[in-house]
């Protein structure tokens, strides 16, 4: 009894590493896939799926994941009418890289939040380990800096925003980074230098994404931190903290007004600046989301971005621009009930340091899919959110 207790933890460890070696692999090696490989590595996704399932046994039902599956179904059904071939494939592909999220995380109880931090960031890794590699070979050919990129794998020029994603989840790790620095030093310290190296050189490239995060993670700590710790406050450290809150929230809206009324040329900086090209402040992508939005009830059959100027420029409003809004729905509930779940997580305040890590990159990797539409045009980067989501939906499902 005990000896087969044993053997199967034991495949139950061999298993998870090799999925983290093919975690981190993909997110060095998906760039390069051609259309001619994609057969294969759907193969290979499905092959994973299902032996994973066998070896964990134990899998609970899943509502998002039928919504996805549903979703995926309805697309690959269509490209196949259309004679989509190779496009067919995708929709194995990001059904299974939600269960292989999963299953990264496995079933035990216990051992889950340190499988996350290890899944989490193989994915990391093996994303910055791609965008770095590009960097260093656009500065050896003196073509870095132009607000473009050529890839290593294709020679194909990508925009910056593309490279900004193989950051997010790395610079998103910052406050876990911070809060490990009394437990494990060396490696959060070089963790945090890692994740601000990268937002410089996005930065000199024009990024904006990953600076716009860093911006945001001192607050985003700071309020899970003080929720965290709230009980914990004697009542002066409570009155300090509300006056820090105030004090911020009061900042904040005298350098609005100020940045209104370009008071010390705060405008104008900005304005004679690349963020202002396409920056958070009047961003035409949130101009092209409202109008798809608008015009999908007369357009129930896809189509609702023609005539737009850059289309929908959003990953899951493209989906129903391309295959009808019952598409778009579909996906909205998977994601939708995956969010919820997370919510409900991210609330209880005795699921520790792990939040500090999932929420930021879960906020983050959301928006920037709602922000850009790679995750359609190049659905292999849309396999970096399904792991995200897996990996997250089944640590809710462990915790509660």
């Amino acid at each position: 009894m005990n000896q087969n207790v044993t053997k199967e933890i034991n495949i139950g460890k061999i298993w998870f590493y090799i999925l983290i070696v093919l975690i981190f692999m993909y997110g060095i090696i998906f760039p390069g896939v051609t259309y001619l490989q994609i057969d294969y590595l759907a193969l290979g996704f499905v092959v994973i799926s299902i032996v994973g399932a066998f070896i964990e046994k134990k899998m609970k039902f899943d509502v998002a994941l039928l919504f996805l599956f549903q979703a995926m179904f309805v697309c690959s059904l269509k490209d196949d009418m259309w004679g989509n071939r190779y496009e067919v494939c995708y929709g194995w592909i990001l059904v299974s890289a939600y269960i292989i999220g999963k299953l990264s995380i496995g079933n035990l109880k216990g051992k889950d939040d340190k499988r996350v931090v290890i899944s989490y960031f193989a994915l990391a890794s093996g994303l910055l380990v791609t965008g770095i590699v590009d960097i260093i070979y656009n500065i050896a050919i003196g073509y870095f800096s132009t607000e473009w990129i050529v890839s290593i794998w294709t020679n194909e020029t990508i925009g910056r925003t593309v490279y900004d994603l193989y950051g997010i989840l790395m610079v998103s790790a910052i406050p876990y980074f911070v809060l490990q620095v009394i437990h494990k030093k060396r490696i959060a310290i070089l963790g945090i230098i890692i994740a601000i190296s990268y937002v410089v050189l996005m930065v000199r490239n024009e990024g904006r994404y990953c600076l716009f995060i860093l911006l945001l993670l001192a607050p985003m700590m700071f309020c899970l931190y003080v929720y965290d710790r709230w009980d914990k406050f004697g009542e002066n450290n409570k009155k300090i903290i509300k006056m820090t809150f105030l004090s911020f929230v009061l900042f904040v809206i005298i350098l609005g007004v100020s940045f209104k009324f370009n008071i010390l040329g705060l405008k104008a900086i900005y304005k004679s600046s690349y963020l202002s090209s396409g920056g958070i402040l009047h961003n035409v992508r949130f101009k092209l989301a409202k109008e798809a939005l608008q015009k999908m009830p007369y357009y129930l059959q896809g189509g609702y971005g023609e005539g737009l100027e850059f289309n929908a420029h959003n990953s899951w409003l493209e989906f129903g621009d391309k295959y009808g809004v019952i598409v778009f729905i579909l996906l909205e509930c998977f994601r939708l009930i995956v969010i919820y779940d997370a919510l409900k997580f991210f609330i209880k305040r005795n699921n520790g340091a792990i939040r500090y890590l999932l929420l930021p990159a879960f906020i983050f990797i959301n928006i920037y899919f709602s922000m850009e539409p790679i995750g359609f045009r190049r659905r292999l980067y849309f396999v970096i959110p399904m792991i995200l989501f897996g990996i997250m939906k089944r640590e809710c499902e462990l915790s509660s």
